[in-house]
């Protein structure tokens, strides 16, 4: 592949992903969200914070 379609392949992705900029966004915070309830449902359910935490980083 060429420099020059190597160089459109990537700003026709940048554009995608500016596009879908928002959905992104969004979609971290309801992984964050996930991650921070996980860890308090193992703390809860008898799981010391560092094992918890580390379940969690899995």
């Amino acid at each position: 592949m060429t420099s020059e379609k190597k160089s459109v392949q990537l700003a026709i992705l940048v554009g995608e992903l500016k596009e879908n900029l928002i959905a992104h966004i969004e979609i971290e915070q309801l992984q964050a969200r996930l991650i921070r309830e996980k860890y308090l449902a193992l703390v809860k359910n008898g799981f010391t914070e560092t094992q918890a935490l580390e379940l969690c980083k899995r």
